[in-house]
C-alpha cells in the first residue's frame, strides 16, 4: 500500500473518532464582534473569540473571551468594562471554569470558579457549592447552542452556575425570524428562555433573547437582553477567522 493511501485512512479513521467536535462549528480563533445598543442608542461594543487550548483538570479546553465595553455619550453616562471568560469542552461545550471581572459606573465585580464534575461540586473564590452537571455559565450557552440540532418547538434544559448560585430553566426554540445586523441578514433561530414551570420569564428577569443563524457557521447574529434600565441589543458585525 503506498504512504499516500495509508495517510488517507489514517485521515479517515480520525475523523470518524471525533464526529461531535467535526459537527460544531466553533474553531480556534473564531472571533465575533458586536455592536451594542441600548434603547436605541449605539453605545457600546463587544466581542467574544475562541483564543486558545487551555488545560483543566488534565481536559484540553477552549479558552474563550468576552470583552464589552461602552462608548460614546452612554460611556460619559454608564461606564462599562467587563471581561467574562469560560473554558470549555471542544466537544460537548459544557462549562469547566468560568470568570469574569465587572466593571459597571461604580459597582465592581471579581469572580471565578471551576467545576469539579467527577465530585459534582463547583469550587470558586468565596466557597464550594454542589452542582448537577452538566453545567454552563453565561458565555459557554452560546456555544453550546451553536453545536446542537435546532428546530422551531425544541426545549433545552439548562443548569447555569453563576456567584454561587445554580439555576435551573429551560431554552426554547419559539420561531424562526429573519434579522438584519450590520454582519449582514440571516434566517435565524429564535430561542427564549422559560423557568422550569414552562412559564416565559417576566418582563424585568433579564430576559434574553438570541437569535442563531441557519446557515453552517451557527452565529449567534443578535442578542436582546430586557431589563429594568430598558433594552439592551447585540448586533453581529464582523466574522473574524
Amino acid at each position: 500500500m503506498r504512504l499516500n493511501s495509508k495517510i488517507y485512512i489514517i485521515i479517515f479513521l480520525l475523523v470518524l473518532a471525533y464526529p461531535i467536535q467535526a459537527r460544531s462549528p466553533v474553531q480556534l480563533g473564531e472571533k465575533l464582534e458586536y455592536e451594542i445598543w441600548y434603547n436605541f442608542v449605539k453605545g457600546g461594543q463587544s466581542w467574544m473569540e475562541v483564543s486558545k487550548i487551555d488545560t483543566i483538570d488534565d481536559r484540553p479546553c477552549f479558552h474563550i473571551i468576552n470583552v464589552t465595553r461602552s462608548t460614546g455619550v452612554v460611556d460619559l453616562l454608564f461606564s462599562i468594562d467587563d471581561k467574562l471568560e469560560t473554558w470549555i469542552d471542544p466537544q460537548t461545550h459544557y462549562s469547566y471554569k468560568f470568570q469574569k471581572r465587572i466593571r459597571e459606573g461604580k459597582y465592581k465585580k471579581d469572580y471565578n470558579v471551576v467545576f469539579n464534575y467527577q465530585d459534582s461540586i463547583a469550587i470558586s473564590n468565596s466557597d464550594t457549592t454542589a452542582i448537577k452537571p452538566p453545567i454552563h455559565d453565561a458565555i459557554s450557552i452560546f456555544y453550546y447552542l451553536r453545536k446542537t440540532k435546532l428546530d422551531t418547538g425544541k426545549v433545552f434544559k439548562v443548569n447555569n452556575f453563576d456567584s454561587d448560585t445554580l439555576k435551573h430553566y429551560d431554552i426554547k426554540v419559539t420561531g424562526q425570524e429573519k434579522v438584519k445586523v450590520p454582519a449582514g441578514e440571516f434566517n435565524c433561530f429564535k430561542l427564549e428562555p422559560f423557568s422550569e414551570e414552562g412559564k416565559l420569564f417576566e418582563k424585568h428577569e433579564n430576559k434574553v433573547v438570541t437569535y442563531i443563524s441557519q446557515d453552517s457557521l451557527r452565529l449567534p447574529v443578535k442578542i436582546t437582553s430586557q431589563a429594568k434600565f430598558g433594552q439592551l441589543v447585540l448586533k453581529l458585525k464582523e466574522v473574524k477567522n
